[in-house]
């Protein structure tokens, strides 16, 4: 039903399953330790998907899902 989102600092953070909310993304400030949600189109979902793929076909890992969180500073922070 739910599932920790990693920060950048020692909070614990929970948001609903993806199966509830669907696919999305995070957004972590590296200084606020903020997390926002962004969502990806479809295509650049499945460019995701390729890549991903092809860096680790050769590990025989069978993957079932991704997670990307992208680190930064959030509009708030200087």
């Amino acid at each position: 039903m739910v599932q920790k989102v990693l920060g950048t600092d020692d909070r614990a953070r929970f948001e609903l399953a993806e199966s509830i909310i669907g696919h999305h993304h995070h957004l972590v400030c590296i200084e606020c330790g903020a997390v926002d949600d962004f969502v990806v189109s479809t295509t650049s979902e499945h460019v995701i998907e390729q890549a991903l793929a092809g860096a680790i076909a050769a590990s025989g890992f069978r993957p079932t899902g991704h997670r990307l969180d992208v680190l930064g500073r959030c509009s708030r922070c200087p």
